[in-house]
């Protein structure tokens, strides 16, 4: 029998289900987790494509933001055939943005909205003073360790598929009425959305567990897993610069190197953490 059969699996689900209970019964909590998604992927695309669709012909500012997209459009990846089929600039244009220039927001979705439950983790236990009762329960170590993991990657990883769903149905909507064409999703997105996404959820949601086992409050904890919306930040940039695009080989590459780093950061939290020590830093 493998190591991992072996595990509490039982008192882990039970963490896992008290933590979410927990969330989503606090509405401070719930509010900032719905509205993220609903900014970035529908009420921006969808702002975007009235704005597009609706530009007049001869607005001078809107022709020359479209001319700076087409010098864009010529880097996209050699593999991406579906942007030359798309006849007018207007339309290259939309799925440039789309397909492309919206990609970092989907990277920053799963770790900001997991971000909230993972810094509620431990500090929040001892803010709402149930953390010797947590360090009590009959998981070791590690389980427990694996079971705060867990909560925020599963809660992070509900938002941004759902958040996919709305966005595909604004793009598709936004596209077909406008061009007659859907593009949403691609296989470069599918990839995204299924390796790399939740790659780069357990890298934030990893600094942020292990950050609110060693402070005192939520706040602190929340802002120490915010550094990692950094890199996010310079990967935008490098796409609206038209530097890197995240094509199936990229995301691929990008989603085994996360990953690799996601061991190493479990492995290293896992083997530091203790629960005695949590109980005695944080009371």
């Amino acid at each position: 029998m493998t190591q991992w059969m072996k595990w509490n699996w039982r008192g882990i689900r039970a963490v896992i289900r008290k933590d979410l209970l927990v969330v989503f019964k606090n509405r401070m909590v719930i509010a900032p987790m719905l509205i993220l998604p609903i900014i970035f992927t529908l009420l921006l695309p969808l702002l975007v494509g009235v704005l597009y669709l609706n530009a007049p012909a001869d607005d001078q500012g809107f022709s020359n933001a479209v001319g700076e997209f087409e010098s864009l459009v010529q880097n996209i990846p050699l593999n991406d055939t579906a942007i030359t089929t798309l006849e007018s600039l207007k339309a290259r244009s939309l799925y440039l943005i789309y397909m492309y220039l919206f990609v970092p927001f989907f990277l920053m979705l799963p770790v900001m909205t997991g971000s909230i439950v993972a810094a509620d983790s431990f500090a929040g236990e001892k803010e709402r003073k149930t953390l010797e009762a947590l360090v009590h329960t009959p998981l070791s170590d590690f389980e427990l360790y694996l079971a705060k993991w867990l909560s925020p990657l599963i809660t992070a990883m509900i938002l941004t598929l759902l958040s996919a769903v709305m966005y595909g149905i604004v793009v598709n909507g936004v596209m077909l009425s406008g061009f007659g064409r859907a593009i949403f999703p691609n296989w470069a997105w599918l990839v995204l959305l299924i390796w790399v996404a939740p790659a780069i959820a357990c890298m934030g949601l990893g600094v942020t567990v292990w950050a609110s086992s060693r402070v005192s409050t939520f706040q602190e904890a929340y802002q120490a897993g915010a550094f990692v919306i950094l890199p996010i930040t310079i990967l935008f940039i490098g796409q609206a610069a038209g530097v890197i695009y995240f094509d199936v080989v990229i995301s691929l590459i990008l989603g085994a190197v996360v990953w690799a780093f996601d061991v190493f950061l479990y492995t290293l939290g896992a083997r530091r953490f203790s629960r005695g020590a949590i109980l005695s830093r944080l009371t």
